[in-house]
């Protein structure tokens, strides 16, 4: 027998060994062995036609892990790469915010530098990603920066409870974040920024709903909102705390906007909630609220067994667990007496309506509304 026929017989030998096994068992080793020996051979396969389909069977296998193989460290040459550019693009950001600062502190009269101190303890070091887990370790301020995540979470907790509760906001975050860098005045301080910023959303929209006059007359001022009165008192009352504006956020409030307005007005109603409770709290003023709560009962209410306890505990729940806590309220012992239904309150309010029914001049919210449209 010669060496060609030697070799052609040794690959159909193990194209017939493989016979009967699934093709994804076979071992790399075995099908490198038959590429081999049929491009060695002078017949490839040999002459028989079930041995040739199956070593085609077989040479497909192979070529398929070859081009598994091949994509699987292309994509890894890919990765790597990508890897590379965000880490040079983060390089670059982070050079061109250094200058930024930078020229935003020489604009302010400030020489360039850090700002704020270094976060941690003597036993307890402390870095950008780590914090603190305890409420009364955290310093009052640090100076670190506000992440996306952070200033978008002490946003919606402000407009929860309000500027001025500072602890609470600073619980809160602590309690998402399990661990914080940001002091109670640097959460002051990122309030005051948004507080500007609400103030510069207001004037440019002031000016582009305001009517362009010919001839440079000057026209009547516009009158003060409620809104713009009171955040210029905030912004004024927060100057003269020594508040500070944060230069450097990474995140400059999106969509503001558009919801700038109602912001406003959502930080406006938890002030006024915020003075209603503290007075309702005070027993000196306790009667001062109670007068006060006494006239809500002339406008209609809203379910039939409403009544000015539920009024009292809805206010004074709305500072305790903050705007939309709703079930909370119901559910807190102290207010859930308020909120169950009462034969003698279904009557009352259902006499109150059957008064007011149809009476020319009334402002309850059932005859108001259509005479309003």
């Amino acid at each position: 027998m010669t060496g060609a026929a030697q070799v052609m017989t040794s690959v159909e030998l193990e194209v017939e060994a493989t016979s009967g096994k699934d093709v994804g068992e076979i071992t790399n080793e075995t099908l490198e062995s038959v590429h081999a020996g049929a491009c060695a051979a002078p017949s490839g396969l040999g002459a028989d036609l079930e041995r040739r389909k199956r070593g085609i069977e077989l040479l497909s296998e192979l070529l398929r892990r070859r081009s598994r193989e091949k994509l699987s460290c292309v994509r890894e040459d890919q990765r790597i790469w990508r890897d590379d550019l965000k880490k040079r693009s983060r390089q670059r950001q982070r050079l061109a915010k250094k200058e930024r600062i930078a020229q935003q502190q020489l604009k302010l009269g400030n020489p360039p530098g850090g700002h704020g101190v270094e976060l941690g303890t003597k036993n307890r070091p402390c870095n950008r990603k780590v914090g603190w887990s305890v409420q009364e370790e955290i310093p009052e301020e640090t100076g670190k920066e506000w992440r996306k995540y952070e200033q978008d979470k002490c946003r919606k907790v402000l407009l929860t409870f309000g500027a001025g509760e500072w602890n609470r906001i600073q619980g809160c975050l602590l309690e998402e974040h399990k661990q914080l860098v940001h002091g109670v005045n640097d959460i002051r301080n990122l309030t005051y920024t948004f507080l500007v910023a609400l103030r510069e959303n207001q004037e440019k929209q002031q000016e582009a709903k305001a009517p362009k006059k010919e001839g440079g007359g000057g026209g009547r001022q516009p009158v003060q909102s409620k809104e713009d009165a009171f955040l210029a008192g905030k912004i004024a009352e927060f100057e003269s705390e020594g508040a500070k504006r944060i230069l450097d956020l990474t995140n400059e409030w999106p969509k503001i906007d558009k919801l700038g307005l109602s912001w406003l007005r959502k930080l406006r109603l938890l002030d006024l909630i915020r003075d209603a409770a503290l007075m309702g709290r005070d027993e000196e003023r306790r009667q001062e609220f109670d007068d006060a709560m006494a006239t809500i009962s002339e406008s209609s209410p809203p379910v039939d067994w409403w009544s000015i306890a539920a009024d009292k505990a809805l206010l004074l729940g709305v500072y305790k667990h903050g705007y939309g806590s709703f079930d909370k309220i119901r559910e807190d012992p102290e207010y859930a007496s308020a909120f169950t239904p009462d034969e003698r309150n279904i009557e009352e309010n259902l006499r109150k309506k059957e008064q007011f029914r149809h009476k020319p001049g009334c402002n309850c919210v059932s005859c108001a509304h259509p005479r309003n449209k």
